[in-house]
């Protein structure tokens, strides 16, 4: 609680470089140590919103190229491309 009450001291000081030196001893205590971990579309986020914690899915855009996307090309000059459409393939657009 007491690490809690001086966190919150800080970013209420309105001081920037309090911020930004309590934001760096956060991150490298948070980062020292931790291995890495490849995200899929069947892990979640752990989120907070008024003061509970809520499970919220990770957007699929977040987990990298999807495994069905082809490297090809395909040209369009329609003004409407389909976004399922984008998920599998790259397009040229001839403006």
């Amino acid at each position: 609680n007491q690490v809690y009450t001086k966190i919150l001291n800080k970013f209420l000081n309105d001081d920037s470089s309090s911020i930004s030196t309590t934001y760096s001893k956060v991150k490298d205590k948070l980062g020292s140590g931790l291995s890495t971990y490849t995200l899929s579309k069947d892990n979640y986020f752990v989120t907070s919103s008024y003061s509970s914690l809520q499970r919220a899915q990770i957007p699929e855009y977040l987990t990298g190229i999807p495994s069905g996307f082809t490297t090809s090309k395909s040209k369009t000059s329609s003004t409407y491309i389909y976004v399922s459409s984008l998920k599998n393939q790259a397009y040229v657009l001839d403006m």
